[in-house]
């Protein structure tokens, strides 16, 4: 067993600024991803779904992104 580091990319997109000329509050934003992103920190990925039924290689899995 070992780890990995990742870089997570999140891209927002808005059809409209609000009222002060922003897409998305980053603050809002950083708020959701850490949410997100604290289920798999520091966390044994076969234990977390869908990776729990999939093999969780970053070779299989960041191949698919590229």
């Amino acid at each position: 067993m070992h780890g990995h580091r990742f870089t997570v990319i999140a891209k927002v997109k808005a059809a409209q600024l609000d009222s002060i000329g922003l897409a998305y509050d980053f603050a809002e934003l950083k708020l959701l991803l850490d949410d997100i992103l604290s289920h798999f920190d520091h966390t044994c990925l076969n234990d977390v779904p869908p990776f729990d039924r999939l093999n969780p290689s970053s070779e299989k899995h960041c191949r698919q992104h590229l």
